[in-house]
């Protein structure tokens, strides 16, 4: 009994809600840096889930490439990735980081590609995704800027 009275208590483990309240930093609209006119992120609140829109600027206008989703489904958060047009599309990715201004999603079945990451400072976002190579070779990693388009 004392002993019990001395034992330090496990450190919570915040709630899929709860982590997903601490991504709001994606909230908003964001533009490719290396195409600012042409390509961008929109992400929103939508009850339990984030959601976006990954778009470019096509002969018509904005023209929608892929709809992602960040949903808490019990204990975990998981990110989906539908490319529009695409069969077998949509992809989960399970969460697999999470810290101030980063988040990190994997699917090791879905090697292209198997992680989806975002880093950011509140002006700037990161997203990185990696692809798995064939053979033995390194993995590809593809870094896409962006900016908040009134920065």
């Amino acid at each position: 009994m004392a002993l019990a009275a001395c034992a330090t208590p496990a450190a919570e483990v915040p709630s899929a809600a709860g982590r997903l309240d601490r991504l709001s930093w994606l909230v908003g609209d964001w533009r490719r840096l290396d195409r600012p006119n042409a390509a961008g992120e929109r992400w929103w609140r939508d009850g339990n889930q984030l959601r976006a829109e990954a778009w470019h600027t096509g002969e018509h206008g904005q023209e929608l490439d892929e709809r992602l989703t960040i949903e808490a489904r019990g204990d975990e958060l998981v990110y989906i990735a539908e490319v529009v047009g695409k069969a077998g599309s949509p992809t989960e990715f399970l969460l697999t980081q999470q810290s101030a201004g980063v988040v990190a999603f994997e699917n090791r079945a879905h090697l292209r590609p198997w992680r989806i990451e975002y880093v950011s400072n509140s002006a700037l976002l990161l997203a990185r995704v990696h692809f798995a190579a064939a053979g033995g070779q390194k993995s590809k990693v593809l870094e896409i800027p962006f900016a908040r388009p009134d920065k």
